[in-house]
């Protein structure tokens, strides 16, 4: 019983540690109430385009605090790129801005509690107005959040000439139940001129005025929270007279040419607030419904289903095969006369080669062992997001969860490999228990290293994660992970062996000539088809939300894909195990983890098909971490479906040489 015991009381330890873990890297989103007057912190988030790679808000020449304060709250959030820092703007709950200029301050002694220590660039360089100019060829967009909530660009406005809308207009319209670009606002625009001589160039305007509206709603206990945050950015020259006093903005004004004479900016912003009905468990909702057209967004609804209602199809069909003839054989065979051997044909005459070692067996056991580790980590993940732990207004909770849950099932790495380690003989125990620590995540880890390095060095981007950030990632894997792994390889190493039914011979079978469809290449590249076409459509929102800055949310769709991906990976791994084995070949073990997780190859090739059809990255280092990252993720996912195959194919294997009597 002691032993029962301890597995039970490490266990409840690990439980209470992982629970501490997520509330230390994971930190909640409470209600924040408000009364009137009570200062309200607009922060700033980073600058961002989908065609280069993130940088720091303040990289531009903005008015910045004096003292610049860094308030990521996760590990999530700085693999995001994000920067979370105050800001210069002064917001009192429900008290109007009708115009103000940021002007630098020394100091706030004596003034109001919402009074902003401010930099203000004194003098635009040249290298300024050309860094002006490539953001805005590069679409950036400057993003800032208040309460959590990210300021919103509304669908259809535009922000070069437009002026901005009154009070009047705000209070009259309908707050919008989908913003345009729920990730900010245009650092800026161009338009094109065409001079006399034919010679076609661009005007570039710079966005300096910034009309901010904040929604909040009063519950029936009286206490006000903040639902919404909404921004119109405008370009203009400013005047003596311009945005003095209670003066709002002229209807007729020049915008801010960004030119060889442009030497000093004038920023300044405006705020109206507006009560809302909006509760605040729906405040997200228009964050996440940024579908353009309705219909496009049916389609797409429309197509995941019939996807999954294919593959349903396929699977259950390829499976009532399976499971009549088999029976049909296993009948077959167990009513032969067993003095007459010589009649057996197809897969019972391997049956004292079927459990033979397979070559680099060690390999092997590794590679399975690191797909149940990530098996285990998605599956729980998408539990926690099924049930509305991981949200997409709590920014960074879903890499920070995997990233930790990764590290915790590290245990279930460790004990699946020495279990098949001892299957397969091996002596070496604490050998191999050290090579599942540290070979496995070594290769996703440092080529990520190595990806953030070469964007860090090149433009020190804030897509290249922080030394502290990267040190939390190590300490994650050498201080958790591995002796997790080591914990669950003790007691791998401890269980018994997996007992095979039929003993193996010890002279080897001649393998017979296969036919060209069961060439290893062959069946290796067609078992990775049916699994890949699981989670095609899946992929293009996956990908979208990471590289176009989309929220990604249909968590429900996303684990019922991934049970289908499992499903199909295991149906397609023990589909080329029979049929390699009726045709009396019994080196079944490898073939069963690549034919599955081959699949990872054609998701790489569908992410390069991606990159060419979807993005218009126009920078070599975001080329790089593009594809620096789309081969970690396949990685991942090909030990994953691999390990499913695997280990399906293995447990059907045992079944049906244990259910034929054999002498």
């Amino acid at each position: 019983m002691r032993a029962p015991i301890n597995v039970l009381i490490t266990q409840l330890v690990l439980l209470l540690v992982f629970v501490s873990f997520i509330n230390a890297f994971l930190p909640g989103i409470p209600d924040n109430y408000y009364e009137e007057g009570n200062t309200v912190k607009i922060k700033t988030r980073k600058l961002s385009s989908t065609h280069n790679l993130a940088f720091d808000f303040y990289s531009m020449p903005y008015c910045k605090p004096k003292e610049i304060k860094n308030n990521v709250e996760n590990l999530g959030e700085y693999l995001l790129g994000d920067r979370i820092h105050n800001s210069v703007y002064s917001v009192e709950f429900k008290k109007d801005v009708i115009c103000k200029r940021l002007t630098s301050i020394s100091s706030c002694d004596g003034k109001a509690d919402s009074c902003v220590e401010t930099e203000c660039p004194s003098q635009i360089t040249s290298d300024d107005i050309k860094n002006l100019k490539e953001k805005i060829d590069e679409d950036y967009l400057a993003q800032l959040v208040v309460d959590q909530l990210p300021f919103a660009n509304l669908q259809g406005y535009t922000s070069c000439g437009n002026p901005p809308p009154s009070k009047e207009e705000i209070l009259n319209q309908e707050k919008s139940t989908k913003y345009y670009r729920p990730d900010g606002y245009p650092v800026g625009c161009k338009e094109k001129i065409q001079s006399a001589d034919g010679t076609v160039g661009f005007n570039y305007y710079l966005n300096n005025h910034f009309t901010f509206v904040l929604y909040y709603h009063v519950r029936k206990n009286g206490k006000q929270v903040i639902v919404g945050a909404e921004v119109y950015p405008t370009s203009i020259e400013h005047t003596e007279s311009s945005c003095t006093g209670d003066k709002p903005l002229p209807d007729d004004f020049d915008r801010l040419v960004i030119d060889d004479n442009l030497k000093n900016v004038q920023y300044s912003y405006s705020i109206i607030w507006k009560e809302s009905s909006i509760a605040w468990g729906s405040r997200f909702d228009a964050y996440v419904n940024t579908e353009e057209n309705p219909d496009d967004y049916r389609i797409h609804w429309f197509s995941i289903i019939n996807s999954l209602l294919i593959v349903f199809f396929l699977t259950g069909m390829v499976g009532m095969i399976m499971l009549r003839i088999l029976r049909k054989d296993i009948n077959l065979y167990n009513e032969k006369d067993e003095e007459d051997p010589g009649d057996e044909t197809g897969w019972k005459l391997v049956h004292g080669d079927v459990f033979r070692t397979p070559k680099n067996s060690t390999l092997l056991a590794l590679s399975a062992g690191a797909g149940m580790q990530v098996l285990g980590c998605l599956v729980v993940s998408l539990l926690l997001a099924l049930v509305g732990f991981i949200s997409p207004e709590s920014r960074g909770s879903l890499p920070t969860v995997i990233l930790v849950l990764f590290a915790f099932m590290g245990i279930i790495n460790g004990y699946t490999t020495l279990r098949l380690y001892k299957m397969f003989q091996g002596k070496s125990w604490k050998t191999v228990s050290l090579l599942a620590a540290l070979a496995f995540p070594a290769i996703p880890l440092f080529l990520f290293t190595f990806v953030n390095f070469l964007v860090w060095v090149s433009v020190h981007s804030t897509s290249a994660l922080p030394f502290l950030s990267l040190l939390e990632i190590f300490g994650l894997w050498l201080a958790i992970s591995v002796p997790l792994v080591v914990v669950g390889a003790f007691f791998g190493n401890r269980s018994s062996e997996i007992e095979v039914p039929v003993k193996t011979l010890q002279i080897p079978r001649q393998i017979p000539v296969q036919p060209i469809y069961m060439h290893p290449v062959i069946s290796v590249l067609m078992g990775g088809v049916l699994p890949f076409g699981s989670v095609f459509i899946q992929s293009y929102f996956i990908l979208s939300s990471i590289w176009l800055h989309q929220y990604y949310y249909l968590f429900g769709f996303l684990f019922v894909v991934f049970l289908i991906l499992v499903v199909t990976s295991a149906e397609i791994s023990v589909v080329f195990a029979y049929f390699q084995l009726c045709n009396e070949d019994y080196r079944w073990w490898w073939r069963s983890f690549l034919s599955s997780g081959s699949s990872a190859l054609y998701l790489f090739l569908y992410s390069a098909f991606y990159y060419f059809t979807s993005l218009e990255i126009d920078t070599f280092m975001m080329t790089v971490l593009y594809f620096g990252y789309c081969s970690i993720l396949c990685y991942f996912f090909f030990v994953l479906t691999g390990a499913v195959g695997f280990f399906c194919s293995l447990w059907f294997v045992k079944t049906i040489y244990g259910s034929i009597k054999v002498d």
